[in-house]
């Protein structure tokens, strides 16, 4: 697989050639004078049957544990995260360590893992736990997995804390071992190395070991998660302070383009600057079926009636768009936003790699400034008719308010 190489030196990018087997294999630069490793898999929470659910957070607790024992002295930092679309590594390699020995320690024991440590397997799996008992007395973490219930038909946020707890007390190394084997396909795999200098010995590496071992080429299948219609749902929070409301609409990421994803935000720059307290919005991806999240807690009007206006923004958007002025002076703060995320060097690389991360093309500074200053009012109606649609809106009432959700059925049969 031939991959275009993006190395950056200020802010002109001198594109190579790099001839990989498997996956992405990107280098981007850093300013400091450290090796990173970003090792993305592309199998997330979302990804997990009701069967598995958890199984991806637990291979990763394992596999860090397992480097951190392992490399310890050879590299300065090692993080891993999973969300619902990705396991992710990051390391950063210590200098008096030749880099390219240090990768290829780290490139076994991520796709050779030792699957033998029970007393490892043991202690990630009670460190798990002790998070999940945890996040029940959360109202953030409940109010997500509420979310996650209502929006998809089915897919393993929406299970319940006790539905995690009984999967991770019953899985073995010997799970996570088929999971694994499952999961650590080429097709899964993006790799980023970045730098100050080029590394010909870490590339050479990398691109070498792949090219050896023969990651498995098998296609891996994925849930796709399906969308619900409308539904409302209910939540007591644990504090009463923490009472909100939220809406969702479904926002699927696979089929937006780069410059429906930059309307987008602009879409929700505008909704914040009409409702501006305590007001959140977020687009929250989901293996390809995302969706758009506005929630607002401690109201100063009817809660009926802050819903009516939230609703009354979104059909103006369909009809109207957005207001010249407030469009170019909307668009002004993206460009600034976006410029100064590429004078730095780690903004940079978070830009290019979100795109390869998306299945994007590469959008370097010149192409999202020309992309930006040509979004105009037909680009926001547009893509607000192709995700506002109410017959797929979802309703979390989190909290007491009472006769709120009788008001709400009565305004979907209106609508």
């Amino acid at each position: 697989m031939m991959i275009p190489d993006y190395f950056l030196r200020n802010t002109k990018p001198i594109k190579k050639i790099i001839q990989c087997p498997s996956g992405y294999f990107i280098w981007l630069p850093q300013r400091i004078d450290k090796i990173f490793v970003d090792v993305y898999i592309k199998a997330g929470a979302i990804t997990e049957n009701k069967n598995e659910a958890g199984i991806g957070h637990l291979l990763e607790h394992y596999m860090a544990g397992s480097i951190n024992q392992h490399l310890a002295e050879k590299i300065d930092d090692i993080r891993a995260k999973i969300n619902d679309s990705f396991i992710h590594f990051y390391f950063v390699l210590k200098n008096n360590h030749p880099a390219h020995k240090t990768l290829r320690e780290i490139l076994d024991l991520i796709f050779k893992p030792d699957f033998s440590d029970e007393k490892l397997f043991q202690l990630e799996k009670q460190s798990i736990i002790r998070e999940i008992k945890k996040e029940i007395n959360d109202d953030f973490f409940i109010l997500e997995r509420l979310v996650g219930k209502t929006r998809y038909l089915d897919e393993p946020n929406q299970y319940s804390f006790v539905d995690h707890l009984d999967n991770i007390d019953r899985l073995s190394l010997n799970d996570l071992a088929t999971y694994h084997h499952r999961i650590f396909t080429e097709d899964n795999l993006i790799f980023f190395l970045s730098g100050y200098n080029y590394d010909k010995k870490a590339i050479k590496t990398i691109v070498d070991y792949l090219n050896k071992n023969n990651l498995s080429k098998k296609a891996t299948s994925f849930l796709q998660p399906e969308y619900s219609g409308f539904k409302i749902a209910t939540g007591t929070p644990k504090r009463k302070e923490n009472s909100c409301l939220a809406i969702t609409f479904p926002c699927p990421d696979n089929s937006l383009t780069y410059k429906e994803k930059q309307v987008l935000t602009i879409i929700m720059m505008a909704v914040k600057k009409i409702h501006s307290n305590n007001l959140y919005i977020n687009h929250h991806h989901g293996r390809g079926n995302g969706y758009l999240m506005i929630k607002r807690q401690r109201l100063n009007q009817r809660p009926i009636d802050w819903i009516r206006d939230v609703l009354s923004v979104f059909e103006s958007l369909k009809k109207e768009g957005i207001a010249t002025e407030l469009l170019k002076s909307l668009k002004q703060e993206r460009l600034i936003e976006e410029k100064n995320n590429w004078l730095d060097n780690h903004g940079r690389f978070l830009r290019i790699s979100e795109n390869l991360l998306n299945n994007d093309k590469v959008y370097l500074k010149g192409d999202i400034v020309r992309v930006i200053r040509g979004i105009n009012t037909e680009d926001v109606k547009d893509l607000a008719r192709k995700i506002f649609n109410q017959s797929q809106i979802n309703f979390i009432v989190y909290g007491q308010f009472d006769g709120l959700v009788e008001q709400l059925n009565e305004l979907s049969v209106k609508e």
